[in-house]
């Protein structure tokens, strides 16, 4: 994505996607491999964001955050990093958290 923004092309929601990724995804996937992201990766990763935005992120955040992850699995199954079969169980059962502010503990 950064590549085809530095060169003119790529979509307007690649910067988006771009930032994302860098203050998200890879601070807390660093060292990670792609295969080794299931669901309770991702479920850990969706309590782990909260924790760090201090607060839940809204649904079209959220669906920015989810589209930038889907050109990451893209890029793998392109470059046979991983299976398309692993990225579609992935994309089965989708978690959704909420910060109870009562007592500000994430429940999902």
């Amino acid at each position: 994505m950064e590549h085809e923004l530095a060169h003119g092309g790529g979509k307007v929601s690649y910067k988006v996607y771009v930032g994302a990724l860098n203050k998200y995804h890879i601070p807390f996937c660093d060292r990670t491999y792609i295969t080794s992201i299931d669901q309770q990766k991702i479920k850990e990763f969706e309590i782990w964001r909260i924790k760090k935005a201090d607060k839940v992120l809204n649904n079209s955040t959220i669906l920015n955050h989810n589209a930038a992850l889907q050109m990451v699995f893209k890029e793998a199954i392109e470059n046979q990093w991983m299976l398309p079969v692993a990225y579609s169980v992935l994309l089965e059962q989708p978690f959704r958290f909420y910060l109870n502010t009562s007592d500000q503990r994430i429940v999902g």
